[in-house]
């Protein structure tokens, strides 16, 4: 449901005019959807002067400013037992059957159109036998004064001057006012019946409504004639393909004849702005160019896509690493198990360090460095050769260097001999806490100690 009043000109239903209402403390105007019955809803198309989009059933609405207040319903009514009316304000204002818009304040005056007041019929009496005679005489009379009214006519009309292009003939009982455009086309008429003096003026074969509707003398004819010869014929839409409206009325408001530079009648010119309409937002479809910006929008919506893709590959990837790198150790776990434990750590580290792209930072065990220190101790010629050939993976003096800086080489048994010592004795029996200890002095060659 569209909030907006469909009607041009009107601000209701629009947020800033619902600010400045709320500001002023005037109540929110209640808006009504179009019907959504057919006829009703084409009455309504014909009241409301819009010709840029059509009304859409149930969901553009009009507010309540745009109807009579005769057509509004404003309370609930209960007819009391003494006779007399209750009236209780209703929160929401409903519409009676058969509303249609006429009150446009905002477009100009001509638009808007008063409703007429409904005239009280008499009660009509029941003649009796004895009246019947007279009724027919007084019928009898009108019938005779309207075929002598008919032939009077008949007479001026024949013998009158009329406009340019008009012409005057008797047809079928009828006086026949007829004009001929450029071509030779009928395409103004005014018909006068023999049997009741009525008018009727028709406009290329389209019969239109006028305030004259019977003719009494020739001041009523020759007045009608005027009217209908300034009437300016209307063009049409001026397009090739739809020359004209199925509503148009054949001719153009004398208001709208002074104030538009091509004036057409309305449904024509509604028709023409609603084709104009359609072709040129067809020609922009067209003709648009592409900007940078949704281009730009979907590069980045390709990289972004692109990025994730490389974010869940590259997880995936690690976590295939992962698992080759468990698999492999399992694997050689299997095959070193029944190995002696220096041979153990020998291939352990063989095969940690041909994981690594780069010798430097390689990590090795504890019983790994303490038999890299025995076979330096033993020999430096011999650890040097086996290092150099790759024949064991050996780190460097320098890292050993390291390692014995970190070991305690103070004079004396160290803390944690005691400690062992003492967790020993706390198992073992009285009888059985005999011993010595013995200090012994050892000799380091110049080697190791330098």
């Amino acid at each position: 449901m569209s909030r907006n009043c469909f009607v041009p000109g009107c601000r209701e239903g629009y947020k800033s005019k619902i600010k400045i209402n709320k500001w002023q403390g005037i109540i929110k105007t209640t808006m009504f959807k179009a019907p959504k019955d057919l006829l009703l809803l084409e009455k309504w198309v014909k009241a409301i002067p819009r010709a840029d989009r059509e009304l859409r059933p149930g969901i553009d609405s009009v507010c309540e400013k745009h109807f009579d207040e005769t057509y509004l319903n404003r309370y609930f009514e209960t007819k009391l037992p003494d006779g007399s009316i209750n009236q209780i304000k209703r929160d929401r204002i409903i519409l009676k059957n058969n509303a249609i818009p006429s009150i446009f304040p905002d477009l100009p005056q001509y638009l808007t159109k008063k409703r007429p007041i409904e005239k009280i019929i008499a009660e009509k009496k029941i003649l009796f036998n004895n009246y019947i005679p007279n009724k027919i005489d007084d019928i009898s009379n009108t019938t005779d004064h309207v075929s002598e009214t008919f032939n009077n006519l008949h007479d001026i009309l024949k013998n009158m001057s009329l406009p340019d292009g008009w012409f005057f003939t008797y047809l079928n009982r009828s006086l026949v006012l007829g004009n001929l455009d450029s071509n030779y086309e009928l395409i103004k008429k005014i018909i006068v019946s023999n049997n009741d003096l009525n008018l009727k003026v028709f406009i290329r074969n389209k019969l239109i409504n006028i305030t004259c509707t019977s003719v009494t003398c020739i001041e009523d004819i020759t007045k009608v004639l005027k009217i209908v010869d300034d009437f300016v014929m209307c063009p049409g839409t001026g397009i090739d393909n739809c020359p004209k409206s199925d509503q148009c009325c054949e001719h153009i408001n004398l208001i709208s004849l002074n104030q538009v530079r091509n004036p057409r009648c309305t449904e024509c010119a509604k028709k023409r702005k609603y084709f104009m309409d359609t072709q040129r937002v067809f020609l922009e479809q067209i003709n648009e160019k592409p900007t940078t910006k949704p281009v730009l929008k979907n590069v980045l919506r390709i990289n972004k896509r692109l990025n994730i893709k490389v974010t869940n590959l590259q997880a995936k990837v690690g976590l295939l690493k992962q698992q080759c790198a468990e698999a492999s150790a399992k694997s050689i776990e299997e095959a070193i198990i029944e190995m002696p434990e220096n041979q153990q750590e020998a291939v352990r580290a063989c095969f940690a360090a041909a994981k690594k792209h780069n010798v430097k930072g390689n990590r090795y065990t504890i019983n790994w460095i303490y038999e890299c220190l025995l076979i330096r101790i033993k020999s430096k010629k011999v650890y040097e050769h086996l290092r150099s050939k790759n024949i064991l993976t050996l780190p460097c003096v320098d890292t050993l260097q390291k390692y014995i800086q970190k070991m305690s080489s103070q004079y004396g048994f160290q803390q944690a001999t005691f400690d062992i010592l003492k967790k020993k004795s706390s198992t073992m029996k009285p009888e059985e806490k005999r011993g010595t200890l013995l200090l012994d002095e050892m000799k380091l060659s110049e080697s190791v100690s330098s």
